[in-house]
């Protein structure tokens, strides 16, 4: 799926495995987040989080930081963790992710 943060295109997409041991990954020069498909509903949650946040970073310029200090850290989630958060809940929501039982 594709989605839109800052004026650049990022494409989501579950897989089923990756080549080594982690559950998302972040792709920078060609705009992918990918989670691994086999996590819990909570899992998958969690981790589109962490990579959207990482996308977040890239698309508003945050990645030439050289030194994260807790005040660039909570400037940064204030500004951003709230969109990151309901954009997360709402691709859950659109791919009709549900916990298995």
């Amino acid at each position: 799926m594709k989605i839109a943060i800052n004026n650049f295109t990022w494409n989501v997409s579950f897989v089923k495995s990756f080549d080594k041991e982690k559950f998302g990954t972040t792709r920078y020069l060609t705009q992918e987040i990918q989670v691994l498909d086999s996590l819990s509903k909570e899992e998958k949650l969690r981790t589109l989080i962490h990579e959207l946040t990482h996308a977040f970073m890239s698309s508003y310029g945050f990645g030439q930081i050289d030194e994260w200090t807790t005040e660039v850290v909570c400037d940064f989630m204030s500004t951003y963790a709230d969109s990151i958060v309901r954009l997360a809940d709402s691709i859950i929501k659109e791919l009709g992710i549900k916990e298995e039982k």
